[in-house]
């Protein structure tokens, strides 16, 4: 667990707002390409963010629930807490489940839409790209209007209702790419380590993180299945699990400061041809795991300054 959770938070809240606004700006400028690039990051750094969200809100239900030394400052009690759920989180998770409401969940659902219709609009050119999303938008809209429209307030209401129109002028795009949705659909998230994400995979990966939260309503894309290919495979051996903030810094950092230039390339390969027996070793070592995670954490707040 970062010492920095919340503030982990609170950046990836700022950064989907800003990426979004971005996006509108290159949007009305009629620049598609980068209204398209801010679009698709603001959605990854959405999910991340409801992510993120969560974890703080497991440590604050645990607290709430078994209590934590007072006397701990907020960040050592957070570390304390995902110590004692690492090997099992499911009764924090439970406990997650049940303290949202429904209207929280269908808010959720209705902002994946909202994100999702803004990247469509820039997916003219791409038909395939653009049957996909409209394929899981056309999903969300089935499912909460079937069984949660009761539910909607007026402003959902009439959302929804403009929602139906758009599906019904989009629904050719549906039809003729009936086999190529499928073909996607069937074909594993796949993340290459020495490739940046394209946009159809930000969008797979994006909607694969939103489905692993607690807040989600419905299953829109399958799990990561090369997740360790995506991040790192020692540190997804000390966290003891893939989906940790502090593995986003490393694929951050990876990204922007080692992919960009030749050495780093190299280095990135060499990683991966080195590091899965190393996480094999680490994963079998309770001692040196526990040694390797705290090395980690403070390199990641390193990293996180530099980044920032």
């Amino acid at each position: 667990m970062p010492e920095n959770i919340y503030e982990i938070r609170d950046q990836l809240e700022r950064d989907y707002i800003r990426l979004g606004e971005r996006g509108k700006y290159y949007e009305e400028k009629g620049d598609h390409a980068n209204a398209l690039l801010n679009y698709l990051d603001s959605l990854l750094e959405y999910v991340r963010y409801i992510s993120c969200r969560e974890s703080a809100l497991q440590v604050d239900l645990y607290i709430q629930n078994y209590g934590i030394s007072q006397g701990l400052t907020r960040n050592k009690q957070a570390e304390i807490v995902y110590e004692k759920i690492k090997n099992d989180s499911s009764e924090v998770n439970n406990w997650l489940k049940i303290s949202y409401s429904l209207e929280e969940q269908i808010k959720f659902m209705t902002g994946l839409i909202i994100r999702l219709l803004q990247i469509s609009k820039q997916l003219e050119s791409s038909q395939i790209e653009k049957a996909y999303v409209v394929s899981k938008i056309k999903q969300i809209f089935d499912f909460l209007t079937r069984d949660y429209q009761k539910r909607f307030d007026v402003e959902q209401l009439n959302f929804y209702q403009s929602l139906s129109d758009y599906l019904e002028n989009n629904r050719y795009i549906l039809t003729s790419n009936q086999e190529a949705i499928q073909k996607i659909k069937n074909t594993k998230i796949e993340i290459k380590s020495d490739e940046p994400l394209d946009s159809l995979k930000k969008i797979r990966v994006a909607l694969s993180i939103a489905s692993s939260t607690q807040i989600s309503l419905t299953q829109l894309e399958t799990e990561i299945q090369s997740l360790t290919k995506y991040g790192c495979f020692i540190a997804t051996a000390a966290y003891s699990t893939p989906t940790h903030p502090d593995l986003d810094t490393f694929r951050n950092f990876r990204d922007e400061k080692l992919l960009t230039n030749p050495v780093g390339k190299r280095l990135v390969n060499f990683y991966y041809q080195i590091s899965p027996s190393i996480a094999q070793y680490v994963e079998k070592q309770p001692a040196i795991k526990s040694f390797v995670r705290h090395q980690l954490e403070r390199l990641a707040k390193r990293i996180r300054k530099d980044l920032i």
